[in-house]
């Protein structure tokens, strides 16, 4: 995967990346938010997320793509959080989308714990997890 670096914010919110352009030179992009995307460990596969972020500027059909900066993956849930830990902090990221059903609560709970934060009782099965204060609280 191409190295893309966070470079910070603009005084409008928008994240400043450098990207490798065709040319082999850095140039800057600006994104309107970073989001990440989890799933979890199992029996047969490692734990696996991506960190995407959507580009302001759009194609000439009004879309605005999404730029892929991050991704990981690990058995391991401790050591999958951590990894992705430090990617949100670098690109600004503040939400995860995870797969939050009853059968994977365990999973937000033993991180949780494990790190002395403790898991508000109204989670839900909602797709949508902010869960970057605690992971920053957790490992940094």
């Amino acid at each position: 995967m191409e190295k893309i670096v966070c470079k910070g914010k603009t005084a409008g919110g928008a994240i400043i990346v450098e990207v490798p352009g065709d040319d082999g030179r850095f140039k800057a992009e600006h994104l309107r938010g970073v989001r990440c995307g989890l799933s979890w460990p199992t029996a047969v596969s490692p734990g696996y997320y991506c960190l995407v972020g959507q580009l302001i500027k759009s194609t000439p059909t009004g879309k605005c793509p999404l730029l892929l900066l991050r991704e990981g993956q690990d058995p391991l849930v401790n050591s999958l959080f951590q990894k992705m830990a430090n990617d949100l902090r670098a690109f600004c990221a503040q939400e995860i989308y995870a797969d939050l059903s009853e059968k994977f609560r365990s999973y937000n709970i033993a991180l949780l714990a494990t790190k002395g934060t403790k898991v508000s009782p109204e989670i839900s099965a909602s797709c949508l997890f902010h869960l970057m204060n605690h992971l920053c609280t957790a490992f940094h």
